[in-house]
């Protein structure tokens, strides 16, 4: 008696396409790609931390600068009034015949701006690392000038001269104070030192101090009071840069693995069973 069993269908295969439809089960997101993207948020979220209190290096300097501008545009009328008088005091003996005619030959009022910066940013190199101090110089160079409204290096110039002046002034330990050395700094630019009538303020000691006064009185404090809330943060040139070709590359491997053709699979005949009918 042959007895003949019914053919038992294949077992259903995951990669065969189901005869209902031709459309392709879509694949699960490629594990490196999320793996990049993940790794790339992580680096990008940790390099570009920016403490709530962080100010850049060209924003503090800015309003370093606009506080000091303050403070003199205030205290300059009275600072220059001082020379005049004291001018006009030896106007026979000074070259110049005018008391307001050193306003006309010397940006004074430039000076006195470069006197102020320069007497508060040498407190820097207490307050702040080296690389720190490097930085803000430079800042503060670069927008010195502009600060004052000049095209030339008048300013920044002067702002280097005072503070080697004050650092040669600590590294000495003398006794002097240094508003008494920005003092003298800025009247031998205005070459007091080629006149008799400037060379006789020169010795004149309570002249100078006159002088000095506001500087002593009206030093802003600035940066110490700015290291106490903030720190100082240098943003990246290329950040921006960076992040493209990071969201780039990832792009590219996310295309790369969306167009993979899938490999080629050798279909075989199913074995017959030993229970099929001859």
């Amino acid at each position: 008696m042959n007895v003949s069993l019914t053919k038992r269908p294949a077992p259903f295969d995951a990669g065969q396409t189901p005869a209902s439809g031709n459309a392709k089960p879509s694949k699960p997101p490629f594990k490196f790609v999320l793996f990049i993207q993940q790794l790339i948020k992580r680096l990008r979220h940790w390099r570009n931390y920016v403490p709530p209190n962080a100010v850049t290096y060209d924003m503090a300097v800015k309003q370093f600068l606009g506080n000091v501008m303050g403070v003199t545009s205030r205290t300059y009328p009275a600072w220059l009034k001082v020379i005049e008088d004291a001018l006009a005091e030896h106007n026979a003996t000074d070259n110049r015949k005018a008391d307001t005619e050193i306003a006309a030959h010397y940006p004074v009022d430039d000076f006195y701006f470069a006197g102020f910066v320069a007497l508060e940013a040498a407190k820097i190199p207490g307050l702040y690392e080296s690389a720190e101090v490097d930085t803000l110089f430079s800042v503060i160079a670069d927008q010195l000038d502009v600060a004052a409204n000049r095209n030339d290096r008048v300013v920044s110039d002067l702002f280097f001269e005072i503070i080697a002046r004050l650092n040669l002034l600590h590294a000495e330990a003398s006794q002097k104070q240094p508003y008494d050395k920005v003092v003298k700094v800025i009247l031998k630019r205005l070459d007091f030192d080629k006149s008799d009538a400037g060379k006789l303020l020169l010795a004149d000691k309570a002249f100078r101090q006159l002088l000095a006064e506001p500087f002593a009185l009206y030093a802003p404090q600035w940066w110490e009071k700015f290291k106490a809330k903030f720190v100082l943060y240098q943003p990246r040139a290329d950040e921006k840069n960076e992040e493209k070709d990071q969201e780039a590359l990832a792009e590219l491997i996310r295309v790369t693995e969306a167009r993979r053709k899938e490999p080629k699979r050798r279909w075989r005949k199913r074995a017959g069973s030993l229970f099929d009918a001859a």
